[in-house]
């Protein structure tokens, strides 16, 4: 494991059967899968009656939920939040970066709103389940910068600088605060340019409130 700036890293977090089963399962939903992906579930859709997205959320909960995950959480936040019960703040959903796609600077949190509607997310989560030998690119760039709630329309010389890059590696996992700038370098497949090729991952943000 690697702490490095409110950031854990684990290799290795999902081992080869999880992964088959993972990208078993999304592949049922082949036809579903648009732009870069989709959600599997969302803060108010806590409830999930198809059997492949519940085998990845229950997964997820298990992974993410532990005593041991907690007492990390609560190392790299504030003690006066507190993680709100595993079945009902947190989104789950699966993405795949192909050929040509990136994610420019951004933060996930309500940054200075907080009555967005992103208020209640404090921190992010990320499972890289692709054969990181299909393609290039596609690597998490993170910023501890402050410079504001919103970068849309700010000129380039003021985005924020790049404090640490993670690589993604299959079965890897990383877990950062949701108000840290980050964004995601473009992809190149090498094989063929669709989803199964791509930079797969499944991730979504957790939420937490006032204890």
């Amino acid at each position: 494991m690697e702490v490095k700036d409110s950031v854990i890293l684990i290799d290795n977090m999902l081992n080869k059967d999880q992964l088959d089963l993972i990208r078993s399962e999304i592949a049922k939903h082949s036809d579903k899968i648009e732009a870069r992906g989709f959600m599997f579930r969302s803060y108010v859709d806590t409830w999930e009656t198809d059997r492949s997205k519940s085998y990845i959320c229950s997964l997820v909960d298990k992974l993410l939920f532990t005593k041991e995950m907690r007492v990390r959480y609560n190392n790299i936040h504030d003690l006066s939040y507190q993680l709100v019960d595993k079945s009902s703040n947190h989104e789950v959903q699966f993405t795949s970066y192909v050929t040509g796609n990136h994610y420019n600077w951004h933060r996930d949190d309500c940054g200075d709103d907080k009555y967005n509607e992103w208020s209640g997310r404090i921190l992010n989560y990320i499972f890289y389940i692709s054969d990181n030998r299909n393609f290039t690119g596609g690597e998490l760039e993170l910023s501890h910068d402050v410079i504001g709630s919103d970068i849309k329309g700010m000129p380039a010389n003021i985005w924020p600088k790049t404090g640490m890059v993670v690589e993604p590696i299959e079965g890897r996992f990383v877990i950062m605060p949701s108000h840290v700038w980050h964004r995601v370098n473009r992809v190149n497949c090498l094989k063929t340019n669709d989803w199964m090729n791509g930079r797969m991952t499944i991730n979504g943000h957790i939420g937490f409130r006032f204890g």
